[in-house]
């Protein structure tokens, strides 16, 4: 098989290593969330405060609408136009600079004082809920 504009032919050696070059980054990425995913039972560690702030960065922008919608809900149509708004950026800033320093000091406790023996979790979350999501208790709808 030749390639347009004379590369030649398209060498095993080079599907070869192509392939292996998938097969190790697949592998490499499982492991990875492996590693980042905890047990149910398990404390909080480093990798934990990790994962929460790159999540909390990549969706930090999400509280704008969620801030919106609650206050549709609570308090109005006018009410989101302007406090939920407001509410919704000033979220949204918090939630990302929390995710920027959590992601930064991934490696140093939240909570130094609090020991793993007496039941405390150093590495907790310094907000709640911890990361971001949309599924509320209040709005299940039941048939």
């Amino acid at each position: 098989m030749r390639f347009p504009g004379g590369l030649g032919l398209y060498s095993a050696v080079a599907r070869r290593r192509r392939y292996w070059q998938i097969v190790f980054g697949m592998a490499g990425w499982w492991v990875v969330g492996f590693c980042l995913v905890p047990p149910a039972t398990a404390a909080a560690g480093p990798l934990d405060k990790l994962a929460r702030g790159v999540a909390n960065i990549a969706t930090g922008w999400m509280e704008l609408p969620e801030q919106v919608g609650r206050t549709t809900e609570t308090e109005g149509s006018i009410a989101a136009v302007t406090r939920g708004l407001v509410r919704g950026v000033g979220y949204t800033v918090g939630r990302t600079c929390i995710g920027v320093l959590e992601t930064a000091t991934f490696v140093l406790p939240n909570h130094p004082g609090e020991s793993r023996q007496v039941g405390g979790d150093p590495y907790g979350p310094l907000i709640e809920p911890d990361i971001l999501v949309f599924r509320r208790p209040d709005k299940i709808i039941e048939h």
